[in-house]
C-alpha cells in the first residue's frame, strides 16, 4: 500500500499548522527526557501545549467557526495521528532483549494449547462450575512491565525511555477475577519491597479502602505473601453454599497492565516529566529516575483503576434473539468468556468465544489440545508439566491479614 508524501492529503486547518511544530518540539524535548510515548501521551502532551500556549486566539477553549467543539477537544485520535503520519512518527519497540526465544515461545504455547484442552473437558463433563472459577494474576511492575513500545522518528536505532520508579524499587499488584455471569475484579492486593518484609510498613496504613497489601524482600509473590492474600477479607470470599472454589493461578490472561492502570501511570509520568520531579533533582542526567509518587499514591490508583474497570459495560451488539446477538456485560465476564474460564452467553463451551490469538494457538497445537504432552517438558522445566489447577477452599472464618 502507497502512503501519501508528507504535505499531501487532507488540508490541515490554520490553527493545527501553527501547532505542529510547537508540539514536535515538546515531543522531541520529552523524548530526550526519556517520557514513554504513546498515541495516548502524545495526546496529553498536545493537549498541554495548547493550554499553556501565549496565543492571542487560538486558545484550548476558541471555537472555530462553524464547529461546536473547543480546539482542545479537536486533539483526538485523528488528529495524533495526522501528526505522526506528517512527521513520521511511528511505534518503535526498546532496544535490548525483553523477548523470550522461540523454543521458549513454543513451549508457551504449547502449554497454553494443553491447559485450554482441559479446561474444555471439565466444563464439557461438569467437572468444572463457572460460577465457581477464578483467575487470580500478579502483575510486576513498573520496571520492564510495558509494551516494550513507545513513539519514535522512523530509522531510529535505539530507542529507550524513562520508568516510573523508586530508585529501580519495584511492585507488584495482585486481582482475581471471578467467573460466572456475575464476573467482577475483586479488591487489589499490592505487594512492595521491604527488606525486612514488614507489615505494616512505617508510614504506609493499610486503609485505604478496596485496596490491601503486605510486603516481600523483592516485591514478587512468595509461599508466605501467598497466604497473606488469602487470608486478606478484601480481596476474597467464600463460595456460595460455602462451596469449593477452583482458584488458577498464572492462567492464560495477558500480564499487560490493564488501559485504566497504563492511563494513571501515563498521566503521573507526563506531569513529572514535564515538571521536572527527577529523582534526586537535576534533569533526566542525574539518575535517569522519576520520583517516587509514595505507596500510598499505588494502593489508591490501583483501587481506583478496578473500580473503574468494574464499573464498565461492553456494547450491546445485535438485537436480542440473534444468533450472533451479545448483551452489555462486564469487562471481567468478557474476559473469563475470551480466556476460556467460563462458558459463553449461551451457556455453550464454544472454540470460538476464545480470544483469536488462543484460537490460533489452538489451531497450532491441537494435539496438546486434545490432551498430549508432546513438548511440555523441555530444558526450561526438568518436572513434568501438570497444569492441573491449585484447589483452594476459603472458608467464611478465615482470618483477614490487616483487617480490622
Amino acid at each position: 500500500m502507497l502512503k501519501a508524501d508528507s504535505g499531501r492529503g487532507r488540508k490541515r486547518e490554520d490553527w493545527s499548522i501553527w501547532l505542529y511544530p510547537l508540539v514536535l518540539n515538546e515531543f522531541r524535548r520529552l523524548r530526550a527526557a526519556g517520557l514513554k510515548f504513546s498515541p495516548f501521551v502524545l495526546k496529553l502532551v498536545a493537549q498541554n501545549v495548547l493550554q499553556n500556549s501565549p496565543h492571542p486566539i487560538w486558545s484550548a477553549s476558541f471555537r472555530p467557526e462553524g464547529s461546536n467543539k473547543p480546539l482542545i477537544g479537536k486533539i483526538n485520535k485523528s488528529w495524533i495521528q495526522s501528526f505522526q503520519d506528517h512527521y513520521s512518527i511511528v511505534l518503535r519497540q526498546q532496544t535490548g532483549k525483553l523477548s523470550c526465544s522461540p523454543a521458549k515461545q513454543e513451549f508457551i504455547d504449547r502449554s497454553i494449547a494443553y491447559h485450554l484442552g482441559r479446561l474444555c473437558k471439565g466444563f464439557q463433563s461438569g467437572e468444572l462450575d463457572e460460577n465457581l472459577q477464578e483467575n487470580a494474576d500478579e502483575t510486576h511492575f513498573v520496571i520492564n512491565m510495558d509494551n516494550s513500545h513507545t513513539l519514535g522518528f522512523r530509522g531510529d536505532e535505539n530507542v529507550k525511555y524513562a520508568d516510573v520508579v523508586s530508585g529501580r524499587v519495584s511492585m507488584t499488584m495482585v486481582v482475581k477475577v471471578t467467573g460466572g455471569r456475575s464476573a467482577r475484579i475483586s479488591s487489589p492486593f499490592m505487594i512492595f519491597q521491604n527488606d525486612q518484609c514488614s507489615y505494616p510498613i512505617r508510614g504506609v496504613p493499610d486503609n485505604v479502602p478496596d485496596v490491601s497489601y503486605s510486603s516481600t524482600k523483592k516485591s514478587f509473590m512468595t509461599t508466605d505473601c501467598l497466604v497473606d492474600y488469602y487470608n486478606e477479607r478484601r480481596a476474597n470470599w467464600a463460595g456460595p453454599g460455602g462451596a469449593t472454589k477452583v482458584q488458577w493461578i498464572d492462567n492464560v490472561s495477558s500480564h499487560n497492565l490493564t488501559p485504566e492502570v497504563q492511563a494513571a501511570l501515563d498521566n503521573i509520568r507526563t506531569q513529572m516529566i514535564v515538571s521536572g520531579d527527577w529523582q534526586g533533582g537535576g534533569g533526566p542526567r542525574t539518575s535517569g529516575l522519576l520520583k517516587n509518587p509514595g505507596k500510598t499514591f499505588f494502593l489508591k490508583m490501583a483501587a481506583a483503576a478496578v473500580d473503574e474497570v468494574n464499573r464498565q459495560r461492553t456494547k450491546e451488539i445485535g438485537l436480542p434473539g440473534d444468533a450472533d446477538y451479545l448483551p452489555p456485560m462486564t469487562y471481567a465476564r468478557k474476559a473469563v468468556i475470551l480466556c476460556g474460564l467460563s462458558l459463553n452467553t449461551n451457556g455453550q463451551r464454544d472454540k470460538k468465544q476464545l480470544s483469536t490469538g488462543l484460537q490460533t494457538i489452538i489451531s497450532r497445537y491441537r494435539s496438546n489440545f486434545m490432551g498430549s504432552r508432546e513438548g511440555l517438558v523441555t530444558s526450561f522445566d526438568s518436572n513434568a508439566c501438570t497444569l492441573d489447577p491449585e484447589q483452594v477452599n476459603i472458608p467464611d472464618s478465615q482470618c483477614a491479614h490487616g483487617s480490622s
